[in-house]
């Protein structure tokens, strides 16, 4: 049998210095690429601006089918949110996501009708992302009206034994998720709640397609994408 054969540079010897001048361009070719991606997300940041008229218009459509926003989260996060939330989410009159005034920053912006629970129009949350991952949120004060804070509710005993017991069954059925539960986190600690994050994004873009059969789900429950697999119930309260 042949001995194998060896490849050129090991055939022949290497010039003095030219593996470290070829390492040396790597890297300068590694850093390069780094600027080019910080530019690349700049640029994508920017247009994305250029959606958001679109956006509203379609929003604007949207908003004359009775309860769209309600029935897309019970379709699309039904497992990421509570019955209280629901309640609240009944409400919703429009939601979008836009950029933030940073890259690395998006607005979460719900708009409610006139409710029972709190005195805002409109409640903002802004999420700051590095790495694909919730770095710092900037919220709006809700503003509860007297007694109707659900998520001070939830934590309070009602002196009741039968009935704590109750809602103590529902705390722990609803630990880790909740959109207000979400929407009140001061700081991003919880990484049960980055799952509602992909979600609120999915409701947002492609939930308007599939919700309005412009887009197909598999067999599965899943869009395109496979992001996300909810259950879905678009039945009302």
């Amino acid at each position: 049998m042949s001995a194998k054969k060896k490849s050129k540079t090991e055939a022949e010897e290497i010039p003095a210095g030219v593996v470290d001048q070829v390492a040396e361009i790597y890297g300068e070719i590694e850093k390069a690429e780094e600027e080019i991606q910080v530019e690349v997300h700049k640029l994508m940041h920017k247009l994305e601006q250029k959606k958001i008229p679109l956006l509203k218009k379609r929003n604007a459509v949207l908003a004359k089918i009775p309860n769209f926003w309600l029935n897309s989260f019970k379709a699309y996060a039904i497992e990421l949110v509570t019955e209280e939330d629901l309640k609240a989410i009944s409400h919703l009159t429009d939601f979008m996501v836009e950029p933030g005034p940073t890259d690395d920053e998006s607005k979460f912006i719900f708009t409610f009708g006139k409710n029972p629970y709190f005195n805002n129009k409109q409640i903002i949350k802004t999420v700051k992302v590095e790495d694909d991952t919730p770095t710092e949120y900037v919220n709006t004060p809700i503003e509860w009206k007297a007694g109707q804070n659900f998520l001070e509710k939830a934590a309070k005993p009602s002196g009741d034994a039968k009935k704590d017991k109750k809602r103590q069954a529902e705390d722990e059925d609803s630990e880790g998720k909740g959109l207000f539960r979400f929407l009140v986190a001061e700081t991003p600690e919880d990484p049960e709640l980055y799952e509602l994050i992909n979600a609120l994004n999915h409701i947002f873009d492609l939930g308007p397609r599939m919700m309005l059969g412009l887009e197909e789900e598999d067999e599965d429950g899943d869009d395109d994408d496979g992001e996300i697999d909810l259950g879905e119930d678009s039945g009302d309260e």
